[in-house]
């Protein structure tokens, strides 16, 4: 999935919810972690979900410090602090990824961010990458290999603790480093003049970049193991949605009804899933299947005002979604749903 910023995926842009511009489908399995928040910028966030139905996420409390959590999408969730994880506001444990093993991987805050990786057992690695004065991990494969940056680098981060550090074209700065279960990694670097371009980086350190075309930034957002990425492409304010094949070739959609569109995940059948902003400003999370048709997704409570709406940030190869929808009071709110609309 997409790199999560300082704090959230669902912040870069803060949703929107439900426009009544699609009949919202049932059923949505609530996921709401307790002690989260209930105020603006508050509450429950699930970012990724496993082909094993394992969530992880995070939760923001009253005082806006982030919790991890983690358990089956049913429930019930454990909650978890990384030992020495900053208190202060936007500080604390956040998760970005978990594998099909329970294996989790995130970073924690403390004024600097640091590296973890949380197995099924509770057991717990916190790592820097030398040198480093912040450390993100945003991806971890089946393998339990990790992929994120730090500082200005990429790493990869194997399971004995050894790791690679790489650059972007020229030595330009990475932004965004995940990996499939190939050990392909994908990501965005920025170039001299701070615009962003896609990559792809093979085991043995061979780089390819790539652009949308007559975009000036290209941002990726999540690779599968047939090594195709979703992401989106810019100009100016107005996102593009794209999926690339494994062979270069590139395909840009949009979402009817809204003028911008960002995916944020793809599983290895195909299924796409992101949110789109209408003209209104409300978000809609939607599901492109893999014949190109979309379908969109307002999720129960979902807001219906200008920066509040509903998000897919995950879908796992079983068709498993999870998403976050954000109310009129700006509240988060997580939930589960199907890509086929079963029960």
């Amino acid at each position: 999935m997409r790199k999560i910023g300082l704090c959230f995926g669902v912040a870069t842009a803060l949703f929107a919810f439900a426009s009544g511009s699609a009949e919202a489908r049932s059923p949505f399995l609530s996921i709401n972690v307790p002690g989260a928040g209930t105020g603006n910028f508050q509450g429950t966030v699930p970012v990724q979900i496993s082909a094993k139905n394992i969530v992880t996420g995070y939760t923001i409390d009253s005082n806006y410090v982030l919790h991890g959590f983690e358990g089956p999408a049913t429930g019930p969730f454990q909650l978890f602090d990384i030992p020495n994880a900053g208190t202060g506001i936007l500080q604390g444990t956040q998760p970005s990824a978990v594998n099909r093993f329970g294996m989790v991987a995130g970073s924690y805050n403390d004024g600097h961010f640091h590296a973890f990786l949380r197995t099924i057992n509770n057991a717990l690695t916190i790592f820097d990458i030398p040198g480093a004065t912040d450390t993100h991990a945003y991806s971890i494969n089946a393998h339990g290999i990790m992929a994120g940056t730090a500082d200005s680098y990429g790493f990869l981060r194997v399971l004995n603790g050894s790791f690679v550090k790489f650059s972007g074209p020229g030595g330009t700065r990475i932004f965004t480093a995940l990996i499939n279960n190939n050990a392909l990694i994908a990501g965005e670097y920025y170039d001299a003049s701070d615009n962003l371009h896609g990559y792809t980086q093979t085991s043995n350190g061979r780089m390819t970049a790539f652009d949308v075309p007559t975009f000036t930034n290209t941002e990726v957002a999540s690779i599968n193991s047939k090594e195709q990425i979703v992401g989106d492409a810019f100009t100016g304010a107005t996102y593009q949605a794209y999926l690339r094949e494994k062979n270069g070739t590139i395909v840009t959609f949009d979402v009817p009804g809204c003028t911008s569109s960002r995916p944020q995940s793809i599983n290895y059948n195909g299924e796409i899933t992101g949110y789109c902003q209408d003209a209104n400003g409300v978000y809609h999370g939607f599901i492109r299947h893999p014949d190109g048709t979309i379908t969109l997704d307002d999720a129960p409570g979902a807001g219906i005002i200008p920066s509040t709406g509903t998000e897919q940030l995950s879908v796992a190869s079983n068709g498993k979604i999870v998403g976050v929808a954000v109310d009129n009071n700006g509240a988060f709110h997580g939930y589960r749903l199907n890509a086929d609309n079963s029960q």
